[in-house]
C-alpha cells in the first residue's frame, strides 16, 4: 500500500492517472473544492471510469461522523484521539471500498472530441510549407473517419473546424452523448502528425447516488435476533421480511 502525506491538488490528479484507481473517497467532497463550479473542473481532468464517494453521506442526505461509521463498520480507528490525515484518508478508503456512502457524479450531457495538430512538432527532415499541409490533410482525413463512426452509430452532433489550405488547422465535434457512448467506438490518439482528445462535458449540478443499499444488503444483511435464555437456550433470527435466515 502506497502513503503520501501533504500531496497538492495537481499531484493526487498525476497519481490517479498513473494508478488507476476505481475509486476515489474523501470524507467531504467539497474538500477537493469549495464550489461545484470548481468541481466539474476538477472532475473533467480526472479518469472519465473514476468513481468518486463520500462514504459519509448517507443514501437519506445525512452526514455521519467518520469514526463514527468506522466503529459502526467495524474497523479499528486506532485510539480515541484525533485521526491523523493519514488514518482519516486509510479509514475513508476502507469505507468506500466497503459499500459505504454516496457516489459524486456531475451530470454528463455532452463529449467534446477535439482533432488538432500533434504536439510532438516532428518535421521529418521536410520543409516547414510541406509539413504544414500534411499536418492539415491528416487532420482532414481524421475529422471524416470520426464523423464516418459518429453516423454509423447514430450518434447526433455539431461540428465546428478550422479550414485552412490542403486541409484543415483543427476540428471540434460536440457529441450529444455520454462520455461512455463514445467507449470502443472512438478512441483518444495522437501521432506526429494529430491528435484526438475526448473530453466529457460535464454540467454544474452535481448528483448524489448511493453506493451503500444494494451491497450491504448482500453481504451484512439486517437480521433481527429473537433469544430464550435459560437451561436450554433459545434463539430464532428472521430478516425484515421475517423468513428466516
Amino acid at each position: 500500500m502506497a502513503k503520501y502525506e501533504s500531496v497538492p491538488l495537481h499531484r493526487l490528479i498525476r497519481l490517479i492517472w498513473e494508478h488507476h484507481p476505481d475509486i476515489l473517497a474523501v470524507d467531504n467532497i467539497y474538500e477537493l473544492a469549495s464550489t461545484e463550479k470548481e468541481l466539474v473542473k476538477i472532475t473533467s481532468m480526472l479518469p472519465p471510469d473514476l468513481n468518486i464517494v463520500q462514504p459519509t453521506r448517507l443514501p437519506d442526505g445525512s452526514l455521519v461522523n467518520l469514526r463514527k461509521l468506522a466503529r459502526l463498520a467495524g474497523l479499528d480507528i486506532g485510539g480515541s484521539g484525533k485521526l491523523s490525515p493519514a488514518r482519516t484518508a486509510y479509514l475513508t478508503a476502507l469505507l468506500a471500498s466497503m459499500g459505504y456512502g454516496s457516489r459524486i457524479r456531475f451530470v454528463e450531457k455532452k463529449t467534446r472530441i477535439v482533432v488538432a495538430k500533434s504536439r510532438r512538432l516532428k518535421h521529418g527532415g521536410m520543409s516547414g510549407p510541406r509539413y504544414r499541409r500534411r499536418v492539415r490533410s491528416a487532420i482532414l482525413r481524421a475529422v471524416k473517419d470520426i464523423k464516418r463512426l459518429l453516423d454509423r452509430h447514430r450518434l447526433d452532433y455539431d461540428l465546428l473546424f478550422r479550414k485552412s489550405g490542403g486541409g484543415l488547422d483543427s476540428a471540434v465535434f460536440i457529441v450529444y452523448a455520454p462520455r461512455t457512448r463514445l467507449t470502443g467506438i472512438i478512441k483518444p490518439h495522437e501521432d506526429n502528425d494529430v491528435r484526438i482528445e475526448i473530453q466529457p462535458v460535464y454540467s454544474s449540478r452535481i448528483v448524489f447516488e448511493n453506493t451503500v443499499s444494494e451491497q450491504l444488503d448482500q453481504t451484512k444483511p439486517y437480521i433481527i435476533v429473537g433469544i430464550d435464555p435459560g437451561i436450554s437456550t433459545g434463539v430464532a433470527a428472521v430478516d425484515l421480511n421475517g423468513r428466516p435466515v
